[in-house]
């Protein structure tokens, strides 16, 4: 099997908030529409190799610290530890590349009320694309819809197509495994 390489994954707001979620106190296995998108991603982190990191941009960051209810961002807030943000050295920029990703966006047909909406994945894609990150995961199909054409360097994927190229073998180690006393421990619907 080829040697997977280093790579700079960032999540967006919902893919961290997943991830919290999954890690918590009472994880359970999702059974929604976005099951085998919430599954690829614990697996992405819980198997890929050690020199992948999870990333946020500043934008996805700040989008998880205005979170409205406080229990919540207070749960996020406790996660940041483990999960870097990234800083971004040329704010001007990420400005200029945010305001032509959104006239190429608006150019193409989108209308917009839906750009409107959406801001933050404009500077959020604008921030990966500046820190060099090579992978953003996102669960929103319009977010990779609109914006994946037009990104430049980093790949827009939802968290089941990385998953599928990290091409580990069925019952691969764990890289990063949950502690014994942890819930996720005592389940086997992650595990591969």
């Amino acid at each position: 099997m080829e040697k997977v390489k280093e790579q700079l994954v960032s999540l967006d707001a919902n893919c961290l908030t997943y991830w919290i979620e999954a890690h918590g106190i009472n994880p359970i296995e999702p059974v929604d529409a976005l099951a085998d998108q919430r599954v690829a991603l614990l697996r992405s982190y819980i198997y890929a190799p050690e020199m992948l990191c999870f990333s946020m941009s500043p934008t996805a960051w700040r989008q998880c610290l205005d979170i409205p209810d406080e229990s919540k961002r207070a749960n996020h807030e406790s996660w940041d530890v483990l999960i870097d943000t990234f800083q971004v050295v040329d704010t001007k920029a990420v400005d200029l590349r945010t305001q032509e990703l959104l006239h190429t966006a608006s150019s193409g047909g989108n209308t917009p009320g839906i750009i409107d909406r959406n801001l933050h994945d404009y500077r959020i894609l604008a921030e990966c694309e500046q820190f060099g990150v090579d992978v953003l995961l996102t669960f929103d199909i319009r977010f990779n819809r609109v914006l994946g054409p037009l990104a430049r360097g980093t790949r827009i994927l939802r968290p089941s197509e990385f998953w599928t190229t990290l091409d580990l073998p069925r019952g691969a180690p764990e890289k990063r495994s949950p502690a014994g006393s942890n819930p996720l421990a005592m389940q086997n619907w992650w595990r591969w």
